[in-house]
């Protein structure tokens, strides 16, 4: 029998526990240029780490980042599902070491200049992106997720958001 949407979200927050991935919830900002829900970071605070972190040896882990209206106020069960599970598959990527250096390079570009990133730069960009909710998908199978409708509208939505910035049409 397949699981709620809640059910779902409870196991995966679960999941990222025990995976010691950092869970935060943030205020949407202005300069968020796809319109995203939520992010992966890596290495937070990475080479901006303190002095005092660095001292005491204070271990950066993971984040995952989630945008909403409050910060303390939940979002629709599902949309912070789907974009939680997503994010989650960014880790898992990650994890596998499937994110290159040089993904991790074009990725830092700003969002609206990603057109005039090289070809091989835009595909590192596309395919982790695809990736990213390909381990979704499979996450969210074996938490027995069931509206798989849903989950390939927003997957669809995203990958059309990225292919738009990545390969903007020409008009005239």
């Amino acid at each position: 029998m397949a699981n709620t949407p809640s059910e779902v979200l409870n196991s995966l927050e679960q999941m990222i526990k025990n995976n010691n991935i950092e869970l935060r919830y943030w205020a949407p900002i202005e300069s968020n240029y796809l319109g995203e829900a939520g992010f992966f970071d890596p290495d937070p605070g990475g080479r901006n780490v303190s002095d005092f972190a660095r001292e005491h040896g204070l271990q950066h882990r993971p984040g995952i980042t989630l945008y909403r209206t409050h910060c303390k106020t939940p979002g629709p069960v599902l949309d912070e599902l789907l974009t939680l599970a997503h994010e989650y598959g960014h880790y898992c990527s990650w994890r596998a070491k499937e994110r290159s250096a040089e993904y991790e390079t074009a990725i830092e570009c700003d969002p609206c200049n990603w057109s005039q990133l090289s070809e091989a730069s835009k595909q590192l960009i596309h395919g982790e992106e695809k990736r990213a909710w390909a381990y979704a998908n499979e996450t969210l199978r074996t938490l027995e997720f069931s509206d798989w409708p849903s989950f390939e509208k927003r997957e669809s939505e995203s990958m059309k958001i990225y292919c738009d910035k990545l390969w903007p049409k020409v008009s005239g």
